[in-house]
């Protein structure tokens, strides 16, 4: 058996216990009671589910900007990723909690490596450019197939695991989806 099979199966093997796992909590998130109230999923899975779609017409957008205009995209990830970074530390530093503080402190070190590093390499931008409008010039005919499939199967991919996350919170017992015993 080639090692190219094994991977393969072990690959199917996943998705498969992924899927029976993610449907049994979800069913079991929406027909048992967790501590004395019932679980609402209508609360916070609209929320949920519309961020994810939204990372998916994110997505999307984010493809055509780096085929249309490649130097700008350029730019905006070496410049956007360390504000957005920091951001996110301020965000984590704002919670106030000692792990929350930690990971603010953490982010706000990568924010800042990746500031230094985007001032590091800016001088090498016009050749970087050159590379990603000549590799994004003559796509071949399938590639822009793949990737919106790949984007949009991503997306509900997401979309079915958030649907678990929501069966999960109703689990009180951690080991209660390992037993299976109230089913």
């Amino acid at each position: 058996m080639s090692l190219r099979i094994i991977f393969q199966i072990l690959f199917y093997l996943h998705l498969l216990l992924t899927a029976a796992t993610v449907i049994f909590i979800t069913v079991y998130g929406l027909t048992t009671e967790s501590g004395g109230q019932h679980f609402h999923p209508l609360k916070w899975y609209p929320p949920v589910l519309a961020s994810t779609a939204c990372g998916g017409i994110i997505g999307f957008m984010w493809q055509w900007i780096t085929f249309s205009y490649p130097r700008n995209a350029l730019k905006a990830a070496f410049w956007l990723g360390p504000l957005l970074t920091c951001l996110m530390a301020g965000m984590f530093v704002y919670m106030g909690t000692a792990t929350s503080l930690i990971v603010g402190l953490v982010s706000f070190c990568s924010a800042l490596a990746q500031s230094l590093y985007g001032c590091w390499v800016s001088h090498r931008f016009e050749y970087a450019t050159n590379i990603l409008s000549v590799s994004t010039a003559f796509p071949p005919a399938k590639t822009r197939v793949l990737v919106l499939a790949t984007i949009v199967i991503g997306t509900l991919y997401c979309c079915f695991l958030v649907s678990g996350i929501g069966g999960a919170t109703a689990l009180q017992d951690k080991f209660k989806l390992v037993s299976f015993s109230s089913w």
